[in-house]
């Protein structure tokens, strides 16, 4: 895997040339893409500007398949998504495709479930959208495909940045943009989210385990007062084997 962190200049709202050649290359070896946006932010956008030629596994396009026209969620339908998703996935990596992962992945459980699935001839790139809050709002509602507010802030207070474990198995992009030049593509976690928190804040460990199959055995998640109260589970925890994120809410 590789192993290097890479950030590109804030002024090029592009990514990297190297990169970009890196992609064209027919020397290289086969590539995930995995963006960690907000919903909003511009992922399906990047995906065309930039791996129009990867397979694109997208719940928004089996939506459009399974759906009438004009109705984009249906949360009856959620569990035919889901499947059809993952089912697209593994079909994809099974025929050695590169793929670009049109989810918001925001979370380490979403992300652990992919580093778990993707094998290791591939190489991983986490592309970590930077985009302040109110421009994620504003490309929200000039969108087609609209995405309730509550949600997006429900996102915002349960992102996970890329853990320095995930550093180690992934080349880490942070893919800027300037808001004033067409459309925007990215998240700061730092700049506008502490505009949705309130200041007295509580600390949550979230502890679990995963099963081979990839789903969730035991949710051992707490919420503490005290950071030294929830520094004390989360080492409780991972030493006993629990994957361990804790997080200021």
């Amino acid at each position: 895997m590789i192993t290097n962190e890479n950030s590109m200049d804030p002024f090029n709202r592009g990514l990297s040339q190297s990169h970009e050649e890196m992609i064209n290359s027919t020397q290289r070896r086969k590539i995930a893409v995995i963006p960690l946006a907000i919903a909003g932010s511009g992922k399906s956008l990047l995906y065309k500007e930039m791996y129009s030629n990867f397979t694109r596994i997208s719940a928004d396009l089996i939506r459009d398949e399974i759906l009438p026209p004009g109705v984009y969620f249906d949360q009856e339908k959620e569990p035919e998504v889901k499947l059809k998703f993952f089912k697209n996935l593994e079909d994809a990596i099974a025929r050695k495709e590169d793929i670009y992962i049109d989810r918001c992945n925001t979370t380490y459980v979403e992300r652990e479930w992919l580093y778990q699935k993707i094998p290791p001839e591939y190489d991983i790139y986490l592309i970590v959208f930077r985009i302040s809050i109110s421009q994620i709002f504003k490309q929200n509602r000039e969108r087609e495909r609209f995405v309730r507010e509550a949600y997006i802030r429900e996102q915002l207070l349960a992102i996970n940045p890329p853990s320095d474990f995930e550093k180690m198995k992934t080349t880490v992009i942070e893919f800027w943009n300037v808001p004033d030049e067409s459309p925007t593509l990215q998240v700061d976690f730092a700049l506008d989210v502490n505009d949705l928190m309130e200041k007295n804040r509580n600390w949550r460990v979230q502890a679990f385990e995963i099963n081979w199959d990839s789903t969730l055995e035991d949710d051992k998640t707490q919420v503490f007062e005290s950071k030294d109260e929830a520094e004390l589970y989360d080492t409780k925890m991972s030493k006993a084997g629990y994957v361990t994120t804790l997080q200021e809410i």
